[in-house]
């Protein structure tokens, strides 16, 4: 008996040693920094800040402001926000939304991470009912594929910068559905005169990324259709679930993970860009969460992963809410307001947007599509689903006044 347990006390050890040594071994070299400045590819800009501004306007900026928008009607623009497994709720009401008659037709589109992808449908005029339900079943299929790998080897990925077998395979199942047909509806729709932008994370140089998605698509390069998905995956690579994507032009690449790793929605550059001009703007705010979502008590385990989740929901709940009040002010301060279709409070939803289970996901996208469907319809109709945002609408009416009476910007 003694002899066996020392026999499999060695077997154990060898293991151990075997896959430590394996590990060490197949652990990605870190990426030497490159040199500045750095050349980015084709269609991809940095996202400026409102303080850097005044020394050079934002590409995305400057792109917008050629648009020419017909007579003398409002430019119409639609920004859809990160969820992870939430946007599904976010393609319901989305859909439901594009039901109606010239809903769609927005002059500029920006989306990040998941919302990148449905911004992406959005535009192209890709939201009908039946293909999204085949999507969101693409993606369950690919959630219940990954469901059989042991959750070692998942943690063996993780730690080797390969991400986990679910991330890799929603990615492959979102990279599909971005085909030759979706980029040429995107590139028609660019040359109709809209605009379509995404934002990823360099993690390379700390800096928040545009991609202007349009403009790839209705290029004449050869691999566009590989940039436009590149650029896409990109955006909605959740950091250490997915792999880091490397992307580069010429001969340097740089890291890029989810864009809403720095901004969990943007429109900054195009505000701005359009009141220079005095033009008359309507925002709609597609936001994959909850307005008042307040952090409740909770039993806290003092397990690693446990901790982290709880940290990182805390991180996220103040990111959301800090850029929440600056998308009120900055548009007060342009005399502009914004209307916002959110998740209804009495909605369920998984304690974390990425655990990814697949009847939640369908369960989700069909509980959006429904209840967007009764209020579109109802008596308050399109203004019922979308409604203004207030400070009152995001628990921050303590902090700024209800109605916000700034003074107007200059140009």
């Amino acid at each position: 008996m003694a002899r066996i347990l020392l026999f499999v006390f060695a077997a154990i050890g060898f293991v151990t040693v075997l896959l430590g040594t394996a590990t060490f071994v197949m652990l990605p070299e870190p990426a030497k920094a490159p040199s500045h400045p750095i050349e980015r590819p084709f269609g991809s800009h940095v996202l400026k800040t409102a303080v850097e501004w005044s020394e050079d306007p934002p590409a995305e900026l400057i792109a917008a402001s050629k648009l020419e928008v017909p007579g003398d009607r409002p430019l119409r623009v639609l920004m859809i926000s990160m969820g992870g497994e939430y946007a599904a709720y976010g393609a319901g009401m989305l859909t439901a939304s594009g039901e109606q008659p010239g809903w769609l037709d927005f002059d500029i589109v920006t989306g990040v991470s998941a919302g990148g992808l449905l911004a992406t449908f959005a535009f192209a005029h890709a939201l009908e009912p039946e293909a999204m339900k085949r999507r969101l079943g693409a993606f369950a299929a690919a959630v219940e594929e990954a469901d059989s790998v042991l959750p070692f080897i998942e943690a063996w990925r993780v730690v080797l910068g390969r991400g986990t077998t679910v991330a890799n395979n929603l990615q492959a199942v979102a990279g599909a559905m971005i085909d030759d047909a979706l980029v040429e509806k995107i590139a028609q729709q660019q040359r109709a005169g809209r605009r379509l932008f995404v934002s990823s994370t360099d993690l390379t140089t700390g800096e928040a990324i545009v991609w202007d998605i349009g403009l790839i698509a209705a290029s004449d390069l050869e691999d566009r259709v590989a940039r436009v998905r590149s650029a896409l995956l990109a955006s909605m690579t959740v950091p250490v679930l997915f792999a880091p994507r490397s992307i580069g032009a010429r001969s340097v690449s740089t890291w890029h993970v989810d864009g809403g790793v720095m901004h969990p929605f943007f429109v900054s550059g195009i505000v701005r860009a359009m009141r220079s001009g005095q033009r008359d703007m309507e925002l709609d705010f597609l936001l994959n969460g909850k307005l008042r979502d307040p952090i409740e008590v909770a039993d806290i385990s003092p397990r690693p992963d446990k901790v982290t989740a709880r940290a990182l929901k805390l991180l996220q709940h103040v990111h959301w809410r800090s850029t929440l009040q600056v998308l009120l002010l900055e548009t007060a301060m342009r005399g502009l307001t914004v209307r916002v279709a959110a998740i209804p409070s009495e909605v369920a939803l998984p304690e974390h947007a990425v655990d990814f289970a697949a009847p939640v996901m369908i369960g989700l996208f069909e509980d959006g599509l429904q209840r967007s469907r009764q209020v579109l319809a109802g008596p308050g109709g399109d203004d019922a689903l979308w409604q203004r945002l207030t400070p009152k609408s995001i628990g921050a009416e303590r902090m700024l006044p209800e109605t916000l009476q700034l003074p107007a910007t200059k140009p």
